[in-house]
């Protein structure tokens, strides 16, 4: 048991890292360099990437809400997920009006969002695998002790 946390803890840990590097990734982006100024959205927005790190927090250190920081942690990466897919959108239409625009930090930024896409998929089927996995455990266990009882019963 001491083993799982130790486990889950270090996950955890890497997780936050992550966290860590995207939201410098997005809060440092800017391939469209001629803009001075982003959208109010962005400034609304930037603040609630660090939402992840109060749920990865709780997580980290077993709090009772831990299962539905989880959930909600899933949940944001899959929001996140739609807002890459539309943020690409936007970029590969623009690059396609615009052929002056300038195509090294465009295919760099490309890249990194592809890459965050990509590991944010691992990550959201990597804890919703873990957290199956760790809800059938706790399932045996409460059949194994139910089962325990009745025979010390019997």
């Amino acid at each position: 048991m001491l083993e799982q946390k130790t486990n889950h803890k270090f996950i955890y840990f890497i997780l936050f890292l992550y966290e860590l590097l995207q939201t410098f990734f997005i809060a440092t982006s800017r391939p469209q360099s001629i803009i001075t100024v982003l959208p109010l959205s962005w400034y609304s927005s930037m603040p609630l990437l660090f939402i992840t790190f109060i749920l990865i927090f709780n997580m980290y250190f077993n709090t009772k809400e831990a299962e539905f920081c989880l959930f909600l942690y899933r949940l944001i990466k899959f929001a996140m997920l739609i807002g890459f897919v539309a943020y690409l959108h936007k970029l590969l239409t623009y690059i396609s009006q615009n052929p002056d625009f300038r195509r090294q930090s465009t295919i760099t930024s490309i890249v990194c969002i592809s890459l965050f896409f990509i590991i944010n998929v691992i990550i959201i089927v990597f804890l919703s695998i873990k957290e199956h996995k760790d809800n059938t455990e706790k399932t045996n266990n409460v059949q194994v002790n139910r089962e325990k009882e009745d025979v010390e019963c019997k």
